[in-house]
């Protein structure tokens, strides 16, 4: 990597010690580049590991949610390019050069980074990695920056975040458009590979999760009518067919119950 190359990279964690060794791995790996970490109140020692890694910025944030996490990183952030990512991403064979290049074109945005399972092994592993693959007929023309990805750290600024936000990549859809205008983003022809929920029920529970945060996006008719639209068409129909299209029609019928759990937590009046 070019070290003439300007790029805050920004980690948050939150009770990671099983990762420990891919993000000690990670920041290696960024080592020509800043590397901040944000620690969401770990209470299984990631916190006291991460303090001693040298050449890099610890910070903590008492369980803020993952969204505050990040903005507190990019608040942070040295440099105007920032680069998004979990904890339990694999950046081995990552080019981030390659892709702060595309973001240096004029119009440009953010960048998406596909993601893949890490050795899917479970039939919920399988499924997450079928379900990463379906999205890239989506990525082209999305308005949603996922994670991982490269942006700008200017259009992270004046931002108010909802306590806790789970899904916060549909969140910053919203609020980014209502500051900025519509931002255009584009995709990285690279992936990044990410370790996926090993059991149904957690991928069930993870949805869930992201229709509980979606509620918390609601703001006005049209917010409620695109979510809806979202979780029923894009996801329901749209992407359980893309699996068919795709070779993994054994997964396709999964991707429907996973859309209905969404649904049940953003219309859950709790």
């Amino acid at each position: 990597m070019n070290s003439e190359i300007r790029i805050s990279c920004i980690i948050c964690v939150l009770n990671e010690i099983k990762n420990i060794d891919i993000i000690k791995r990670n920041i290696k790996l960024l080592s020509n580049y800043e590397v901040i970490i944000i620690d969401g109140g770990s209470i299984d020692g990631t916190f006291e590991v991460i303090k001693n890694i040298p050449n890099i910025r610890v910070f903590q944030a008492s369980r803020v949610g993952l969204l505050s996490q990040r903005l507190i990183g990019i608040r942070e952030a040295s440099n105007e390019a920032c680069f998004l990512l979990n904890a339990d991403d694999f950046l081995d064979n990552y080019d981030l050069e390659s892709d702060f290049k595309k973001l240096s074109i004029k119009g440009v945005h953010g960048i998406h980074i596909p993601l893949r399972c890490k050795d899917p092994k479970t039939f919920s592993e399988y499924w997450w990695d079928s379900y990463f693959l379906s999205l890239k007929f989506s990525y082209k023309d999305s308005k949603v920056l996922g994670r991982p990805c490269l942006t700008l750290k200017k259009l992270f600024i004046g931002l108010n975040v909802p306590e806790k936000v789970f899904n916060e990549d549909t969140y910053l859809g919203y609020a980014q458009e209502k500051l900025f205008g519509k931002l255009n983003y584009i995709t990285s022809e690279q992936s990044i590979y990410r370790k996926c929920p090993k059991h149904l029920n957690e991928t069930i529970i993870q949805f869930y999760k992201y229709g509980r945060s979606d509620k918390k996006c609601v703001k006005n008719l049209a917010n409620s009518i695109d979510l809806l639209f979202h979780i029923l068409v894009r996801t329901f129909f749209y992407r359980t067919f893309q699996m068919i299209w795709i070779g993994r029609q054994k997964y396709a019928l999964f991707t429907t119950l996973a859309s209905i759990s969404r649904l049940i937590g953003l219309i859950d009046p709790r």
